[in-house]
C-alpha cells in the first residue's frame, strides 16, 4: 500500500461524468475521452480517480443486485484501458447516492457490502500495481462515526472475503475531514490507503460554484 500510494503523485478527478446521474444524458459517452486522458498526462498528471455512483444500479432489496450491464460499465471499462494505456494509477470510487441517515442506516450498511462484494468479482482481474478501489467518498458530514463505521467494516469484510490484493482507499466520518480521519481508529484490514479531504480556503478552493454555502467567491480568486 505504501508503494502504490507513493505512485499515485499528481492525480486528477474524471468529475461530471459518471457519478452525475442527474444529467439528461447520463451516462454520457463523450463525457471523457482517450484525448481527454492525454492531455492530462502531459499536463503531469500519474493517476486519475473515477468517480461512479454505483448505488444508482444496485438494487434496493435483497439479495442488492448491481447490474453489470448498464451502459456505465462500458464507460469505466473504457477508463480502465485508458489508465493502462497512458501507464497510470486508477482510483475507482464508489461516489455520490448513498442516502444515509440515522433512521436507515442500519438497512443501508448491508445493501454497500453486498454491492462492494459484487465489484470485488468483477474487477477481480485488474491489475492490483494499477487499479484501486475507494469505499466510499464523503459519508454524510453530520454523521459521527459511529454511523459511518459500520459501513467501512462491513465492505472491507465484504472485498476481502474476494480479494485481498488490490488496496483499498478508505476515510472517515464527517465527509472525510482530517480532522475525522485523525480521531479514527484504524482498521484491522491491510493493505489500505487512507484519504481525507481538504479544501482550505474553502473560499478560494470553491469559488463560482453556485451550490457552495457560504455564497462563494467570484470565479477568478
Amino acid at each position: 500500500a505504501h508503494e502504490r500510494a507513493a505512485k499515485i503523485e499528481k492525480g486528477q478527478n474524471l468529475s461530471n461524468w459518471l457519478e452525475a446521474y442527474w444529467q439528461s444524458n447520463y451516462p454520457n459517452p463523450t463525457g471523457y475521452t482517450r484525448q481527454s486522458i492525454a492531455q492530462m498526462q502531459e499536463a503531469g498528471m500519474r493517476s486519475l480517480r473515477l468517480p461512479v455512483t454505483f448505488e444508482y444500479f444496485t438494487d434496493t432489496v435483497p439479495p442488492y443486485t448491481i447490474h453489470t450491464n448498464n451502459a456505465t460499465f462500458a464507460l469505466i471499462d473504457s477508463a480502465i484501458t485508458w489508465a493502462a494505456d497512458f501507464d497510470m494509477l486508477l482510483i475507482i470510487d464508489n461516489h455520490h447516492g448513498w442516502e444515509v441517515n440515522t433512521a436507515n442506516y442500519l438497512q443501508q450498511v448491508p445493501r454497500m457490502a453486498a454491492m462492494w462484494k459484487q465489484l470485488a468479482q468483477y474487477f477481480t482481474a485488474l491489475d492490483p500495481e494499477r487499479y484501486l478501489f475507494e469505499i466510499w467518498n464523503e459519508p454524510p458530514v453530520l454523521l459521527p462515526e459511529s454511523y459511518i463505521r459500520p459501513f467501512y467494516q462491513a465492505c472491507l469484510d465484504s472485498v476481502r472475503s474476494i480479494d485481498t490484493l488490490h488496496t483499498l482507499v478508505v476515510g472517515a466520518h464527517a465527509a472525510n475531514l482530517g480532522l475525522a480521519l485523525a480521531a479514527t481508529t484504524p482498521y484491522a484490514h491491510d493493505n489500505l490507503i487512507y484519504t481525507f479531504h481538504s479544501y482550505e480556503p474553502y473560499n478560494f478552493t470553491h469559488q463560482g460554484f453556485p451550490w457552495a454555502e457560504p455564497f462563494p467567491f467570484p470565479t477568478g480568486t
